[in-house]
């Protein structure tokens, strides 16, 4: 009898021990995964704010009503379009008084400058203010929110940049998205130079997290210098603070 007893103990205590083995696994494969998951939010997390430019932590209420009105403007606008409208409207101010008018950050991709956030209106960003459908073309054409457009949200703008967006769209509105882009590729301009500094080649990808800095349209204005330092110290008040 005590060595069948001792059997069946020796028995019992082998399937317990597997089954604490394998529990063991299990419950370490779940931690490796947990913390996978969890590293791999947080790279996301921190990847997706570091490129956050003040047009869409400090201005996104006034970014989101310019997209809105240039879509208004010009119907059935591509989000391609769209994009190349907003670079060049930040050129502009830029170059007409020394600082951009979305504070946007522009990279140099294959089909021209762009802004991360507004190219993710086909995903949802802006969604208060602008919506994005496939068309015929599968092409993502933009439309602004019905009554999204009020007067008080207008006056987020002052005079005299609702004349100087009237004045672009009047300039590039009736262009095409590739005639847009024609111009943002001429030789001279800060994607070229951003591309050939960088030896760009776009052969793996149509993107680069090359910055195209827009300061450097006013190198040697020194009156234009100093102006973006102090807006630029404005918008870092502000999306230290949320104050403004």
């Amino acid at each position: 009898m005590q060595k069948t007893y001792l059997h069946i103990r020796r028995k019992d205590d082998k399937n317990i021990s597997i089954n604490v083995l394998r529990n063991t696994i299990i419950i370490v494969i779940l931690q490796t995964l947990i913390i996978s998951s969890n590293s791999y939010l947080l790279e996301y997390y921190n990847f997706k704010n570091s490129i956050m430019s003040f047009g869409y932590t400090v201005n996104k209420e006034k970014n989101g009503v310019l997209l809105a009105y240039l879509a208004e403007r010009i119907p059935n606008i591509t989000l391609r379009k769209l994009l190349k409208l907003v670079y060049l409207t930040d050129e502009k101010f830029t170059i007409e008084r020394g600082f951009p008018l979305t504070w946007f950050s522009y990279f140099a991709w294959k089909k021209g400058p762009v802004a991360p956030e507004v190219y993710d209106v086909k995903n949802g960003s802006f969604s208060e203010y602008v919506q994005c459908h496939r068309n015929n073309e599968d092409k993502c054409e933009v439309s602004p929110v019905s009554g999204i457009l009020t007067q008080e949200k207008l006056n987020l703008y002052s005079q005299y940049e609702m004349d100087m967006i009237d004045k672009i769209i009047s300039t590039y509105g009736s262009m095409s998205a590739d005639e847009l882009t024609d111009i943002t590729h001429l030789d001279d301009t800060l994607w070229s130079k951003v591309v050939n500094e960088n030896n760009l080649t776009f052969s793996d990808s149509g993107r680069s997290d090359c910055e195209i800095h827009l300061n450097r349209l006013i190198e040697g204005d020194e009156e234009k210098e100093e102006v973006f330092e102090d807006a630029l110290e404005y918008m870092q008040f502000c999306n230290a603070t949320s104050v403004c």
